[in-house]
């Protein structure tokens, strides 16, 4: 694509006498100094700090509103008791927290009850819990094939008084296996619960069972206490049980705990079908957790499968809300349903569901966040609120990432503050509470390390590789581990970046002869496998960034001859040209401001000025920093999410740069006037390493800001090309 000389903004790019780094003197030694420079940022840079949200969690509550509990099992009941204490129900034991999110020291050791469960065989396992007016906890589960109903009393004891000494276990299918998922205690006390049944031929029925709160069958419904609803009416696992206010029971499942379908069916209070009310089949994993609104529709959290215009596949959070007949609410979102992304074009899937007082609808979430260049990465918890028509996402945060999350359940408190419990399975396997204030709205953008091409070889943490393009054999070298990987012709510009969304760096090119882009899909077959994109024309420089914030590379070229940028958006696919620059500058975009979003901005040789459009608020900074012959090498090297204004000077090898963070100046030895600067994050603390790779002998020189240490290496051979070089 040839893109015109088409001008959208012009700013002027006046001259501003400032500071620079010529008259420093240097030790031939490494060696660091710093020099505030408070003038340059009275007259030149202002940092932009975002509008921060008030506070999510509740400080009041755990450590930072996050409690804790020691070793446990995973959750299947969360309660508040009147005296504002929490007791967790687990597969293995109660744990209960004081209301500030302490565990209770007066309940058992270390707060937590293991329940002393009798049973037959050695494969027990609890699923489900309810809390009755009076206290009392009913346990729903299966044992050694068969079903499994309990009731505790609040201190961990079997209540004796039901079914004749605590337990209950119904044998549907003699010889076979039984499984109870869900339970729910009606407001007269009798106690439902929701399984399946298997029989001889391997087919599957829905069941459910109905107790008196003696724990005695209720003839009064299917005739002997219980229903079997064969695999032509229900061919799935319940899975959620729900009661509306005129007795009749909402019964849901999936086709397995992992499917991707799911279905919803009413029950009459005697147990009969509802032959009113349709067979709801869910698709596309629409069902993960459900609930109903004082009106008694069903308001149903899922996810929904997307994929961009390039082929990246994502799953975003889908709310469904059905009216009392069965059908799609016309009046929510968009025939029905709505869908919302909670972290930028990632996999995220609903916890739990709820629906607060005022109408608005809850949705605990997760995501997995893959190594990025923040600290916020591996499964994080969040928190999402939509208006009661579900047309707006009015709030959206992320809770916590401390661990693998999973029966995370919501409550929604009576003065209005949210509580999740969770089970943590990468911290001992234990509980975790969050209790919010509330849900505002935050945007995340989550950033790949720049030149992480995934098959390094150490990926426990996002690091860049040194990597070589050679142009002999068209081959990437991304390490010393794999083989080099075909991609791109001799003649092309390599410019490497995520693209796609997936928090790696893809192979891509930029070719001068066309004006076209080719980014890979994948590296093992990547001359087969990628996308073209035609953007600029010959003489173009490439300048790819995240200018819309997406947490997605932009395809963007600079064109000398006339001072304009070029700039695909990834998030629509919309563009824009903006005139920012002149014959001779060089571009040099990054994200100044620390809005999530990259400048566009170049550096001017000829008198050594930034100029800088700052994308959170338009407005222009000049900062004078650097002289004829250096080399620009904008990074974030103080690890605070924004880019450096930085030089490297060729003639003697010294790195100058402007620290964002605290305005201080730095400058480090660290190179010869032939080679090429390769700044990256090669040691993955979140901060840029001091890097050059050397023409003549094919060496990595890399100094390590984590530990100031410093290591070289070879690692190309003459002739290659760093794809990590500036220039």
């Amino acid at each position: 694509m040839i893109l015109p000389d088409t001008e959208i903004a012009t700013l002027s790019l006046e001259d501003t006498s400032m500071k620079t780094a010529d008259s420093v003197s240097f030790s031939p030694e490494i060696e660091w100094q710093k020099i505030t420079l408070g003038v340059i940022f009275l007259l030149g840079l202002i940092l932009f700090c975002p509008d921060r949200s008030p506070a999510q969690l509740d400080p009041t509550f755990g450590t930072g509103g996050v409690a804790t509990s020691a070793e446990a099992g995973p959750p299947v009941g969360s309660f508040v008791l009147s005296d504002g204490k929490i007791l967790v129900a687990t597969k293995t034991s109660f744990v209960r927290f004081n209301a500030d999110g302490t565990l209770d020291s007066s309940y058992g050791p270390n707060g937590a009850v293991q329940l002393a469960i009798p049973y037959i065989g050695q494969t027990h396992t609890i699923t489900a819990a309810a809390r009755q007016t009076d206290g009392k906890i009913v346990l729903v589960g299966f044992d050694n094939g068969d079903g499994l109903v309990m009731r505790f009393n609040e201190n961990g004891t079997l209540d004796t008084s039901f079914a004749g000494g605590g337990i209950h276990r119904p044998n549907l299918a003699i010889g076979f296996n039984d499984q109870l998922q869900a339970v729910l205690i009606q407001p007269d006390g009798k106690i439902v619960a929701a399984g399946y049944a298997s029989s001889v031929t391997g087919a599957y029925s829905s069941t459910l069972i109905r107790y008196n709160p003696n724990g005695t069958l209720d003839p009064g419904f299917g005739g002997d206490g219980f229903m079997l609803y064969p695999a032509a009416s229900y061919q799935f696992f319940p899975m959620k049980l729900l009661r509306q206010s005129d007795g009749k029971l909402i019964l849901m499942g999936k086709d397995n705990y992992d499917g991707p379908t799911g279905f919803a069916r009413r029950i009459n209070a005697d147990g009969s079908i509802d032959s009113t009310y349709p067979l709801i089949n869910f698709t596309n994993e629409a069902f993960y957790s459900a609930t109903l609104q004082p009106d008694d529709k069903l308001v149903v959290a899922g996810r929904i499968a997307k994929t961009t215009s390039w082929g990246r596949g994502h799953k975003d959070v889908l709310v469904s809300r059905y009216t009392t007949a069965g059908a799609l609410d016309a009046a929510f979102g968009t025939g029905g349903q709505t869908s919302f992304d909670v972290t930028s074009f990632l996999d995220d899937a609903p916890n739990a569901v709820a629906v607060r007082p005022d109408g608005q609808i809850l949705v605990s979430t997760t995501t997995f966040i893959p190594s990025n260049r923040s600290s916020r990465h591996g499964v994080t918890l969040g928190l999402a609120r939509l208006s009661a028509d579900g047309t707006t996402v009015t709030g959206k945060f992320l809770e916590t990432n401390s661990g693998g999350f999973y029966w995370s359940l919501l409550t929604v408190l009576g003065d209005g503050k949210i509580l999740t419990t969770h089970y943590n399975t990468y911290a001992s396997e234990s509980i975790l509470l969050t209790r919010a204030v509330d849900v505002p709205v935050e945007s995340y953008r989550f950033k790949a390390t720049p030149f992480d091409f995934v098959y390094g070889p150490d990926d426990s943490k996002a690091k860049a590789e040194p990597t070589i393009f050679r142009p002999s054999d068209r081959k990437w070298y991304p390490n010393q581990v794999f083989p080099g990987y075909f991609f791109g012709l001799a003649d092309d510009i390599p410019v490497p970046a995520d693209y796609l969304g997936n928090y790696y760096s893809q192979l891509a090119m930029f070719r001068p002869s066309n004006g076209t882009w080719y980014i890979a899909r994948s590296y093992f077959n990547a001359a087969s496998n990628y996308v073209s994109v035609p953007w600029g024309m010959t003489g173009d420089v490439p300048a790819p960034a995240d200018f819309d914030g997406d947490s997605r590379t932009d395809i963007a070229v600079f064109r000398p001859s006339n001072g304009v940028w070029y700039i695909r958006n990834s998030a629509d696919d919309s563009y824009r040209f903006v005139q920012w620059g002149i014959n001779g500058d060089k571009p040099a975009p990054g994200d100044f401001d620390g809005d999530g979003a990259a400048d566009v901005a170049v550096w001017r040789p000829s008198d050594g000025v930034w100029y800088i459009l700052k994308s959170s608020n338009g407005q222009p900074s000049f900062i004078h920093f650097g002289s004829t012959g250096d080399i620009p090498v904008q990074e974030d090297y103080d690890g605070d999410g924004k880019t450096d204004i930085a030089v490297w000077r060729p003639s003697t090898g010294v790195w100058y740069i402007l620290k964002s963070s605290d305005g201080n100046f730095i400058y480090l030895q660290w190179g010869l006037a032939s080679d090429v600067p390769v700044p990256a994050d090669y040691d993955g603390d979140l901060k840029t390493d001091f890097a050059v790779w050397r023409p003549s002998t094919a060496r990595w020189y890399i100094y390590y800001s984590a530990d100031n240490s410093n290591a070289q290496f070879p690692w190309g051979l003459v002739g290659d090309v760093p794809v990590e070089g500036k220039n």
